[in-house]
C-alpha cells in the first residue's frame, strides 16, 4: 500500500509529531511505500524520499500578512499537487496536525485525485479553536455545547480578543474547507475523546477508535535492583498538566520528586520549589537520558487537570516498568488500571496525591510496574497499532 503521511512538522516537537513520524517508519518496515508531506521548517528532519515541504505561516514571528496563509495555504495545495504528479497517487492519505499550517487547502487536491483521507485527532481542534478545551488555565466545554464564538467572547487565546478572533476565523474557514466533510474517517486516540467529539456533533459514522502506541523496544524496564526512590513528572510545564497540584502534594512530604520538561510555567515552578529541597527541576531531557529517568523512577506522576486525549506519558512509563499515579480524567482511566499498574487520584486533590505517594511501597511499585509493562505489551504496542491502522486503511481502499 502507498501511504501519504501529512503533518505540519517533520520534526519531533511533541507527541503528535512522534506518532506521525513513527507511523510512517512502522509502515515502511512492514513493506508499505511511504510518501511524506509537511510544512517547511529549518528544524525538519531529513526524510526518506519521496517527500515535499511547503512554506507555511511563521507562527514564531506572526504578522498580519501571515493570517491569510494561516487560514488557507494555497502554496501548500500547489506543493501537494506537485508531489502527487511526480511521485504518483497514494492509496490513502493520513492527516495528523495540519490546521494553521498546511490548512484545508490541501483537501481539494486529495479529493480531486480520489484519495481516501483519514485523520488522527491528536487533540480537540475539530471542536475547540484553541485545541485543548481550556481557557485561562481552566477546563472549558463551552464550544462543545454551544457556539465556537465563545472563543472570542472569553478571549480564550492568551486573553487576547485579536488572537482569539484569528483562531475562530481559522476554525470557521477550516469547516468551510471541509475538515469534516472531506475527511472519510477520524481516528480517535481514546474512547473518551471519541465521546467528546460525538457530543460536539461530529457524526459517529466518521469516528473510529485507534489508540496511540509506544515503542516497547525503546521504553524498557531496568532490573529491580536499579530502581530508585524518586517520583518523576515529565511533560509540558503548564498549569493544566497539574503541576500546582503536584507541588502542593510535595509540600506535605519529604519524598524526592524530579520534574522534567519545558513550558510557559517554568518561572513559577522554579520559584515555588526554592523552599522544597527534595523537589528538583531538571529542565528538558530527551532520548536515552529521559528513558533512563523514567525506568529508574519509583513511580511517574501524571497529575493532569484537562481532558487528556490519550496520555503518552502514561504508556511510556508503564512500558518502562514504572508504576503511574495519574489523575482520573480524560483518557488516563482507559490506560491506567487503578490498583493494578498504578493509582488513580481525584483531579486537583493534592492531599489524595500526597497519600498515594506516601502509601506506595517499593515492593508494590515494582509489582505495578511489572503489570504495567505486560499491559502495554498486550494492548498499546506498535504491532497492535499498525494492525488496527491497516484495518482502517483497508476498509477505505477496498
Amino acid at each position: 500500500m502507498k501511504v501519504l503521511q501529512i503533518n505540519n512538522f517533520h520534526s519531533l516537537r511533541g507527541g503528535a509529531d512522534r506518532i506521525y513520524l513513527e507511523t510512517g517508519h512502522l509502515l515502511a518496515r512492514k513493506g508499505h511505500e511511504i510518501m511524506w508531506f509537511s510544512g517547511a521548517h529549518p528544524e525538519n528532519l531529513s526524510p526518506v524520499e519521496p517527500a515535499a515541504f511547503s512554506p507555511v505561516a511563521d507562527l514564531k514571528h506572526p504578522k498580519a500578512t501571515s493570517v491569510p496563509k494561516f487560514l488557507y495555504n494555497r502554496t501548500a495545495a500547489q506543493a501537494l499537487e506537485q508531489l502527487i504528479q511526480t511521485q504518483g497517487k497514494p492509496d490513502i492519505a493520513h492527516l495528523h496536525i495540519y490546521h494553521g499550517g498546511l490548512t484545508t487547502a490541501i483537501l481539494p487536491v486529495l479529493r480531486r485525485h480520489q484519495i481516501p483521507i483519514v485523520q488522527t485527532a491528536h487533540e480537540y481542534k475539530l471542536v475547540c479553536p484553541v485545541y485543548r478545551l481550556e481557557r485561562q488555565g481552566k477546563n472549558c466545554m463551552d464550544c462543545i455545547s454551544g457556539s465556537k464564538l465563545n472563543v472570542i467572547r472569553h478571549r480564550c487565546k492568551s486573553n487576547s480578543a485579536l488572537q482569539s478572533a484569528v483562531l475562530w476565523a481559522e476554525s470557521f474557514v477550516s469547516r468551510l474547507g471541509g475538515d469534516l466533510a472531506k475527511v472519510d474517517k477520524i481516528l480517535c486516540v481514546s474512547a473518551r475523546q471519541k465521546e467528546i467529539l460525538a457530543q460536539a456533533g461530529i457524526p459517529k459514522t466518521k469516528l473510529t477508535l485507534c489508540h496511540n502506541f509506544v515503542d516497547t523496544t525503546h521504553f524498557k524496564p531496568v532490573p529491580h535492583t536499579e530502581k530508585q526512590s524518586y517520583f518523576l513528572y515529565f511533560g509540558r510545564i503548564e498549569t493544566l498538566k497539574g503541576l500546582p497540584t503536584l507541588l502542593a502534594a510535595a509540600e506535605n512530604t519529604d519524598l524526592p520528586v524530579k520534574i522534567v520538561g519545558e513550558g510557559s510555567w517554568e518561572n513559577e515552578l522554579s520559584e515555588a520549589i526554592q523552599s522544597m529541597p527534595h523537589v528538583e527541576f531538571l529542565g528538558r531531557k530527551d532520548g536515552a537520558e529521559l528513558r533512563e529517568l523514567i525506568a529508574r523512577a519509583k513511580a511517574v506522576i501524571v497529575p493532569s487537570q484537562w481532558e487528556e486525549p490519550f496520555g503518552l506519558t502514561v504508556v511510556e512509563s508503564l512500558a518502562s516498568g514504572t508504576a503511574v499515579i495519574g489523575s482520573a480524567i480524560g483518557a488516563i482511566p482507559e490506560l491506567l488500571r487503578d490498583g493494578i499498574d498504578g493509582i488513580l487520584a481525584p483531579v486537583g486533590d493534592s492531599m489524595a496525591l500526597t497519600q498515594a505517594m506516601s502509601c506506595l511501597s517499593h515492593e508494590k511499585a515494582i509489582a505495578m510496574g511489572h503489570a504495567g509493562r505486560e499491559h502495554v505489551e498486550n494492548n498499546f504496542n506498535s504491532e497492535v497499532y499498525i494492525a488496527r491502522l491497516l484495518e482502517i486503511y483497508s476498509g477505505l481502499t477496498a
